[in-house]
């Protein structure tokens, strides 16, 4: 019986024999000519390709692409195992190092492909080489599904346009609180950022820590998307016992302190401020207070006065954390959100909420939350909601920064909309009543989405036709999301189901 295969051409294509059903893994072996890899079965495609810091792919029947995930890096001659995990209405596929237990990314479930499985396991390269082993149907994975996986947790992620990667790196938050962002692979040097605009003028921090070994990093402020305008306020000098020092970028030294105020594996407070034609930089302890080091202030340019570019977070040559909005003692630029975690995935970022035994309730006049335990893309998002005194409630499903789609229920009838407010469709014949119970539904299929009302038996009151939405939603995984206006309202039977 073959066991090991090695792909060696810049374009070669194989199959091997795999009879049964159910489940497949095989050992991958990339070469070091960045290219692409595919193993296909049972009406699948998996690829590993050399694109967007790396990227893991999943496509249906058709080749039609149901997932992809990007920045998910891997090394020459390193072995990973491919899985997949197919029930009988359901599957999905990660990736994990020789180990079997380290996840390196993992997709969430899909609808199961109709027909019959295939007997042979194809594999292909594409300017690349690879060794294939220890292919083999299998009863069980070597791990189960977790929301708290690494590629729900990765920046940016793909449709994710809140979120700008430059350079190499991994970035990812830690978990799915979102408060604390991690580069966690040593590279030359990688910069993360975030694309929404600054106030011209403002004091802009964040809480770092680098880790042993890595010789600098810090916060851009005032940047572009490819990170080579703006300022950069920097952890330097000698490597983990260096100083602070301010950059115009590309890399014009503005000043710096002495060194010896920074050190590896301690939190530090970055500050940058902008204010009256200067910018000036101080570093403070953890706790936000105390004052550690300072530059000189430094005139802008004619033509800074008045930019409004974005924040970032950089590391050179290691590996980092970082804090956009930690706490109080972080700060937080104006275009950031600022999150109450409620506890079970939910955080709260408008308004006052209380959640106990499976029940979100609002307890101001109005407020937004969102739970990152209820992730998908296509499949119907739903909640039960009872106005106590709101005069509008919604369901937000497919939700990310600056995207989604929105289910609102209020004294004018159903709407369907988008993240920025825009009536995809409406209709008034169903108004809301206070103390009344409804179930909101929104349905994502591919390039449509729809939304539904049913009263609180299941009956449906009112359901819109289909609206075709841009090709960029077709994998873009969001969460769900509720909010009110007017009042509190009452939240319960939250959840996200494939279709």
């Amino acid at each position: 019986m073959i066991s090991q295969m090695d792909c060696v051409a810049e374009l070669a294509e194989t199959s091997v024999s795999l009879p049964g059903e159910g489940s497949w893994r095989c050992v991958v072996e990339p070469g070091p000519y960045g290219g692409g890899i595919a193993l296909a079965a049972d009406g699948l495609k998996v690829e590993l390709l050399d694109a967007e810091g790396g990227t893991f792919r999943l496509s249906g029947p058709a080749g039609k692409e149901l997932w992809r995930d990007m920045g998910v890096g891997w090394n020459p001659y390193e072995p990973l195992w491919l899985e997949t995990v197919q029930e009988a209405k359901r599957m999905r596929v990660q990736l994990l190092i020789a180990d079997g237990v380290t996840v390196v990314a993992m997709s969430p479930w899909f609808p199961q492909p109709a027909g019959k499985p295939t007997s042979a396991l194809r594999f292909r390269t594409m300017q690349n080489t690879a060794r294939f082993a220890l292919w083999a149907r299998v009863p069980e994975p070597f791990v189960e599904y977790t929301p708290n996986n690494p590629s729900a947790l990765r920046i940016p992620q793909a449709g994710d346009t809140s979120w700008q990667a430059v350079g190499g790196g991994a970035w990812r938050w830690r978990t799915t609180d979102k408060r604390e962002l991690q580069q966690i692979r040593s590279v030359e040097r990688t910069t993360l950022i975030r694309t929404a605009k600054l106030t011209a003028e403002g004091t802009y921090r964040c809480r770092i820590r680098l880790n042993k070994g890595t010789c600098g990093g810090g916060m851009l402020v005032h940047t572009d998307p490819e990170a080579k305008t703006g300022y950069l306020v920097w952890c330097g000098g000698t490597y983990g016992n260096g100083s602070l020092m301010l950059y115009r970028l590309p890399l014009k030294s503005l000043g710096s302190s002495p060194q010896g105020k920074w050190h590896w594996d301690t939190d530090y407070v970055l500050e940058a401020t902008v204010a009256k034609g200067t910018i000036k930089a101080r570093m403070l302890a953890a706790d936000g207070k105390t004052v550690i080091a300072t530059t000189r202030s430094a005139k802008l340019l004619k033509d800074e006065i008045g930019r409004r570019g974005m924040i970032g977070y950089q590391t050179w040559r290691g590996r980092g954390s970082f804090w956009p909005a930690a706490d109080s003692a972080t700060g937080v630029a104006e275009t950031a959100t600022v999150t109450k975690g409620l506890g079970d995935g939910w955080q709260a970022t408008a308004g006052e909420w209380q959640l106990a035994k499976g029940t979100l309730r609002s307890t101001g006049k109005q407020g937004t939350a969102l739970c990152d335990k209820v992730r998908g893309a296509r499949g119907v998002f739903r909640c039960r909601v009872v106005a106590e005194g709101a005069s509008g409630v919604s369901l937000l499903f497919q939700h990310t920064p600056g995207n989604g789609f929105e289910c609102r229920l209020d004294g004018k009838g159903v709407t369907l909309a988008d993240a920025k407010g825009k009536t995809i469709w409406s209709d008034a014949k169903v108004q809301l009543a206070k103390g009344k119970a409804y179930r909101l539904e929104g349905i994502v299929d591919t390039d449509r989405v729809m939304v539904r009302v049913r009263d609180d038996a299941g009956k449906v009151l009112v359901e819109s036709v289909e609206r075709y939405v841009s090709d960029t939603n077709n994998d873009r995984m969001g969460t769900l999301g509720v909010s009110c206006t007017g009042g509190p309202a009452i939240f319960s039977d939250w959840s996200w189901t494939a279709p």
